[in-house]
């Protein structure tokens, strides 16, 4: 009697495979394999030399493994982006296949970011990030804070959620680290007649310079006075001069964050801060003067 399991497909996980199928499919390497082992039995058998054909079969074999390596790293890949194919080809539902296809193809869009330094973030995550930044921060963390509207600056003496976590990190940075803070301001709201109008702008400042010890941060702080919104920087943390977030409208509906890796960004971001920096005046300037 024959025995049933032959000439039957071989099964390599859910799929069938057969045998003959797939020995075709590496012809061009069992060519190679096959010249190899000929080229190294000419040398040892009919030339003589063995010491060369030796040579000749290793090159041939590590030749052959070499492409085989390659061959079925590739068909990996492809076998992996035809079944993610296939899977949506079997969604039975025109408007879900359509809606899995755009799905698809803003992930590629948003890998391809990722792959060049650039990673959008929820406004959610984008709080996260940044804890995790300033929790590994070792030398040195930039920061632009813009307070405009002037209700963006409270965020740092009002109870908001995931940014008092946030504020809570900035404690934990190691003592020997450079910390430096611009705040973007306008100065009609915050200064009238050489001082500052707002109690609370007061008390937010001077936590900033406070030691920490003092329960304040520790930073170094300066303030850039703007007028006209195209003069307005995005919110920055830029920490060890290796990884950014940058938000984009902050505090207004449609605030974009970011997660940046970019060599090229990350030194336009530097030159930023540091340009504005230069031009900015120090808190303590202001906090010398009583409130008005």
């Amino acid at each position: 009697m024959q025995d049933p399991t032959q000439n039957r497909p071989v099964l390599l996980g859910a799929k069938e495979v057969n045998p003959l199928k797939l020995v075709k499919g590496y012809l061009p390497e069992l060519f190679i394999i096959a010249v190899g082992l000929v080229a190294g039995f000419i040398e040892l058998f009919l030339v003589n030399d063995r010491n060369l054909g030796v040579i000749i079969l290793s090159i041939g074999f590590l030749l052959s493994v070499a492409v085989l390596t390659l061959r079925k790293e590739i068909a990996t890949q492809i076998s992996q982006q035809l079944h993610i194919l296939r899977t949506i080809e079997q969604i039975p539902n025109e408007n879900w296949r359509r809606e899995a296809e755009n799905r698809l193809h803003r992930l590629a869009m948003e890998l391809q970011d990722w792959a060049e330094g650039v990673r959008n973030l929820s406004r959610e995550e984008s709080v996260s990030y940044q804890i995790h930044l300033v929790n590994g921060a070792r030398r040195k963390v930039q920061a632009i804070h813009v307070g405009i509207p002037l209700e963006q600056l409270f965020l740092w003496s009002r109870e908001s959620g995931a940014f008092s976590r946030l504020r809570e990190s900035y404690k934990q940075v190691q003592t020997h680290t450079t910390k430096q803070r611009l705040f973007i301001c306008r100065r009609d709201e915050v200064v009238q007649g050489g001082r500052i109008s707002n109690q609370e702008v007061l008390e937010v400042w001077k936590k900033q310079i406070q030691p920490v010890e003092q329960g304040g941060y520790g930073f170094e702080a300066k303030v850039r006075w703007v007028q006209r919104i195209e003069d307005i920087p995005p919110d920055l943390l830029l920490v060890d001069d290796k990884e950014a977030v940058v938000v984009k409208g902050g505090g207004m509906p449609h605030e974009h964050h970011q997660a940046v890796t970019s060599a090229t960004l990350l030194d336009s971001y530097r030159s930023l801060f540091t340009s504005l920096w230069a031009i900015a005046e120090p808190i303590e300037e202001y906090l010398a003067l009583d409130v008005a």
